[in-house]
């Protein structure tokens, strides 16, 4: 298994990598990691058309020594193997280049250190990587303590999967690892709607699920997005997983989350399937 661990030397981005080893360590599949911080040349204002690139070679090299001192206490602390990479470009970029290169399982990402206002966006790298590449991503705030996890809850709108089935395999492979009780949480707008519209053993994806003991969650609100935020702070899941159909997602969920004071959905780690 390859897995990438995104880090821009922040607490949040070493609590997210602490989290994620602690989680992989169970797995059967050995884990490979790659260390990954993406940097980006200055790019100074002119009033010209052109924008000159800087490239800044000492602080260049003081990020390497960065990256190779956050690696050497991750290795002492926990036993393990990591590659270190710096990647010309954002953080986007960086992924795509290393996904491009290589099969990867899993990048893993810290949600920012934010506000209640800053919430809304949910990161706009986090946003960006989790909709745009092929790969699953583990964004985890830094508010996430590590702990054994028990409980997961899976968002779903019941439709078809529309993504690589490499990733729900991970998906999978994490719930029958820790033996998780899993919810299937799908939100019905009406209580009309809950009875026409076909039940989850009714569609495509029971057929996905049903090697994994579940349960399904239907619930009613006019609101998907504070359908799930209430359901979560309500039954304080250890992970959730979704499937983002569009970019607006995470902003609508964090927002719901946010004005409806559910400070519990701020805290629990996303599995982000593409």
């Amino acid at each position: 298994m390859k897995v990438i661990l995104t880090t821009d030397f922040t607490d949040a981005s070493l609590m997210a990598m602490t989290y994620a080893i602690e989680l992989l360590s169970k797995f059967e599949d050995k884990v490979e990691y790659q260390l990954m911080h993406a940097f980006k040349p200055m790019a100074p204002y002119v009033e010209t058309g052109a924008i000159p690139v800087l490239e800044n070679d000492a602080w260049k090299e003081e990020s390497m020594d960065r990256l190779e001192e956050v690696s050497d206490n991750i290795k002492e602390k926990y036993d393990i193997a990591i590659q270190n990479t710096m990647v010309r470009g954002g953080v986007l970029e960086a992924v795509k280049e290393l996904e491009d290169k290589e099969e990867v399982d899993l990048v893993v990402m810290a949600t920012r250190e934010k506000n209640a206002f800053q919430r809304l966006t949910f990161g706009s790298n986090t946003v960006d990587v989790g909709t745009h590449i092929h790969t699953p991503v583990l964004a985890i705030p830094k508010e996430s303590k590590y702990r054994v996890p028990k409980k997961i809850v899976f968002a779903t709108d019941l439709k078809p999967l529309d993504i690589d089935f490499d990733s729900f395999l991970f998906f999978k492979d994490l719930v029958k690892t820790y033996g998780m009780k899993l919810q299937v949480l799908h939100v019905f707008h009406s209580e009309k709607e809950k009875d026409e519209k076909p039940q989850l053993k009714n569609t495509a994806m029971h057929r996905y699920l049903e090697d994994l003991d579940h349960e399904h969650c239907p619930i009613v609100s006019s609101d998907t997005y504070k359908g799930i935020s209430k359901f979560i702070d309500e039954n304080k899941p250890d992970i959730l997983v979704v499937i983002p159909r569009d970019r607006s997602f995470f902003g609508k969920l964090f927002h719901a989350s946010i004005t409806s004071k559910m400070a519990y959905h701020a805290e629990i780690p996303m599995l982000i399937l593409n």
